[in-house]
């Protein structure tokens, strides 16, 4: 994401202190294995920017069942 704040005052203030920095700024993550980059979404409303990024099904947990003398059955998450 890349973006610039404008500083939004008349050509003749004086700032003693400004709050919020001006400029050009850039945020980037690094994503690991394991998340589907293809369905990734993105929502900017009321100044809240919300990113979702799903996770790949390949990466889920996943029942296997064992089975022993085909009288006992336990389910372990993977």
């Amino acid at each position: 994401m890349q973006a610039t704040r404008q500083q939004i005052a008349p050509d003749d203030a004086r700032h003693m202190v400004a709050e919020r920095p001006t400029g050009a700024y850039r945020r980037q993550i690094a994503l690991g294995d394991g998340l589907n980059v293809d369905a990734v979404t993105a929502n900017y409303v009321d100044g809240v920017l919300t990113v979702t990024i799903p996770v790949a099904e390949q990466a889920k947990p996943r029942h296997i069942e064992i089975g022993r003398d085909n009288t006992e059955r336990k389910i372990i998450t993977a």
